[in-house]
């Protein structure tokens, strides 16, 4: 049972074919060409988007790998790619009646032309066009948040000495659930311009000691856990679990220095902490603030 888990069906073929016409008739086939009943073979077509089953992502399966074979398997496709010599496509619901024993498909095949490859990308686009998102389905991560500060838009650290200012920054999570007490230390020379700094999340709001040898604020806070994918490979993946921030601070006196803000569950403080931080400007309350 444990080969069944992640064994693909490998060959090379010699031929690759495909169709990528109208209503729902794509096809594609790699096929180890020998002339031979025992031929490793992998094909597929679309199943018709107007036939009585619900469409969505299925696909009609012929496989064999010269000893073992399915035909006309309709199921479900996970993802699949093609590039210059090389297709690669995983089942969504693998099965004993419809893949055999394998979970995914790794096939490598002769050189084609540049425009064949394209009609193969055609065709294989056509065949998953029904298929859920990508990230639909995936596991939430566990284990302790991961938590990060990025500066929204725009912001800009410039303030005008006995002014109050906003600063406006994400938090977000990366990792497991964050249920609990959220802590907020400030660091850096910066910390000595500051005459009062507080830190908000909607009505929720806390109060840094800018006096004390670590100003540090907590908030009880609530952020689901990060989907467990790679952004850079799924594209139009919700994005990572966040909150909106306001750091509300007044300066005194004039000149600049270095502010970061940290952030880290309280639970999990071992892990390192998220931080963020930028050039803190100083100026004379003549002057007009930059937000």
């Amino acid at each position: 049972m444990e080969a069944f888990l992640r064994t693909p069906l490998r060959f090379h073929a010699t031929r690759l074919q495909f169709e990528d016409g109208p209503e729902g008739h794509a096809s594609l086939s790699l096929d180890a060409e020998d002339g031979g009943p025992d031929a490793a073979v992998f094909s597929m077509t679309q199943e018709d988007p107007h036939g009585n089953e619900p469409y969505a992502g299925l696909v009609r399966l012929w496989w064999s790998d010269g000893r073992d074979g399915r035909d006309e398997s309709v199921l479900r496709i996970a993802s699949a790619s093609i590039e210059p010599g090389r297709f690669e496509l995983a089942f969504l619901d693998p099965s004993e009646d419809a893949t055999g024993p394998y979970t995914h498909v790794d096939v490598t095949f002769d050189e084609v032309s540049p425009a064949e490859l394209r009609g193969a990308r055609r065709a294989l686009a056509q065949l998953l066009a029904g298929l859920p998102p990508r990230w639909m389905g995936a596991r939430r991560r566990t284990g302790p948040p991961v938590l990060d500060l990025v500066a929204a838009r725009g912001n800009t650290w410039v303030v005008a000495a006995g002014e109050q200012v906003e600063l406006r920054l994400t938090l977000t999570n990366r990792g497991g659930p964050m249920d609990g007490e959220v802590g907020f230390e400030l660091e850096g020379a910066g910390v000595g311009f500051l005459d009062a700094c507080t830190i908000a999340v909607g009505e929720q709001t806390a109060s840094f000691a800018p006096t004390a040898e670590v100003p540090r604020a907590t908030l009880r806070l609530h952020l689901d856990a990060d989907l467990a994918i790679d952004r850079q490979i799924t594209p139009g993946a919700p994005l990572t679990p966040s909150l909106d921030l306001a750091v509300r601070l007044v300066a005194g006196g004039t000149g600049e220095a270095w502010l970061a803000i940290r952030v880290f569950s309280v639970r999990a403080r071992a892990r390192r902490p998220g931080s963020y931080g930028r050039l803190l400007v100083v100026t004379s309350p003549t002057s007009e603030p930059q937000r």
